[in-house]
This record gives structure tokens, C-alpha cells and sequence, in this order.
């Protein structure tokens, strides 16, 4: 079965230092506050807080996803097009394990005298986690990879 443009959802995504990404995709599924919600071609307008999590995009219906880290922000979904407005987005395998951890570290340093500073130290400290165990599956099975090619199989 060929893919064309009516089966794809076009999808942007913009952080604070400019867009990341953009294409044309058959699915995606994407971390919500509440929740990983999929979205797929001609699904009924949303507009919906981003949490912390891995972001996968299918450009075809078989074929190899992309995976990002995503933090914060907003989605919204109208017409077939998905605009994704968040904090941040890594493709997974360009995560650092120890700069992860070290966010963490650095988290868990926050002030938490206030109810708001409390607010931003467990919200902080939540993506820092996230953040820190997809990078540490992305290494695993980058290491996996590596093994079978190095074996010839």
C-alpha cells in the first residue's frame, strides 16, 4: 500500500530556541498531561497541556518511528495539522545520560519553601527523571544495535 498526503498529518514542533521538527506523518502519539494521546488523520480538533515523555512519530505505516524526549507546553490538532509548542525536544538517540542526570542533581537542589517553588521543584524533578531513564533506553539499545552489527548477524 503507497502513502500519500491523505493519509499523514502534517506536524510542527516549535521550542523557545526555534522550531524542531516538521513532517508529514501517518501517526503519532504524544505524552499529555494526562495521559499519551494518538493522533491520527481527520481526529476532532484538540487543544491540550504537553507533559513530560517520549514524543513517537510513524512517517509510514511499517517503517522505522522517530522518537523525541518532549517537556511542557501546549498541542493543538485542527484540520490535519498537529502544532506542537514545548519546552524542549531531543531526538532520543541524541540524549546525554549523564547531562540527564546531572538536570536531576540539579532538581532536587531547587527551593521548595513556598507552595510554588514546591510546584516547580516536582515538576523539575519529574522531567529530569523521564528525561533520564529514555536516556538511558536509548543508550541500552544503541548498545544492542551495536552488539548484533559487530557480530555480523
Amino acid at each position: 500500500m503507497s502513502l500519500d498526503h491523505d493519509t499523514r498529518i502534517h506536524c510542527e514542533v516549535h521550542t523557545p530556541d526555534g522550531p524542531a521538527l516538521e513532517g508529514e506523518y501517518v501517526s503519532i502519539n504524544v505524552p499529555a498531561r494526562d495521559g499519551y494521546m494518538g493522533i491520527l488523520r481527520n481526529r476532532a480538533p484538540v487543544t491540550a497541556a504537553v507533559g513530560a515523555g517520549q514524543m513517537t512519530l510513524n512517517p509510514t505505516e511499517q517503517g522505522e518511528p522517530e522518537r523525541y524526549f518532549v517537556a511542557g507546553g501546549f498541542l493543538q490538532v485542527r484540520d490535519n495539522q498537529m502544532t506542537v509548542l514545548t519546552e524542549e525536544c531531543v531526538a532520543l538517540n541524541k540524549l546525554d545520560a549523564e547531562e540527564a542526570w546531572n538536570q536531576l542533581q540539579d532538581a532536587y537542589k531547587l527551593p521548595n519553601v513556598t507552595d510554588e517553588q514546591e510546584q516547580i521543584r516536582d515538576e523539575a524533578i519529574r522531567n529530569a527523571r523521564i528525561k533520564f531513564s529514555l536516556a538511558q533506553k536509548a543508550r541500552k539499545a544503541e548498545r544492542s544495535s551495536e552488539d548484533v552489527f559487530s557480530k555480523g548477524l
